[in-house]
């Protein structure tokens, strides 16, 4: 998440336990690794399983062929971006045993 404008980078674990991650530290590494801005982590958010989801999300930005691509249209795409983080941790569900098919 993008720290706010008005006074010192606030840290990004607490950022994260506010909205509901259990894993702080892995979620907000995540969101640094991803480039993920504040609109995108409140959607993950918003889930059921938060912590599930940005996994899930992960997982899919490693696997894109464009990954900019992928992570630009989920910053714009409203509309894409919701449909996209309500099946997210169903990506989770479905992967084989371990990640491995």
């Amino acid at each position: 998440m993008t720290p706010g404008a008005d006074g010192p980078a606030p840290d990004p674990t607490v950022a994260y336990a506010r909205l509901g991650f259990r894993d702080t530290e892995a979620a907000a590494a995540a969101g640094a690794r991803l480039g993920l801005d504040e609109g995108l982590v409140r959607a993950v958010a918003a889930g059921a399983d938060p912590d599930q989801a940005l996994r899930a999300l992960e997982g899919l930005a490693d696997a894109a062929d464009d990954r900019a691509e992928l992570l630009a249209q989920l910053a714009v795409g409203d509309g894409f971006r919701r449909r996209l983080v309500a099946v997210l941790p169903l990506a989770v569900s479905l992967e084989p045993e371990g990640g491995q098919e």
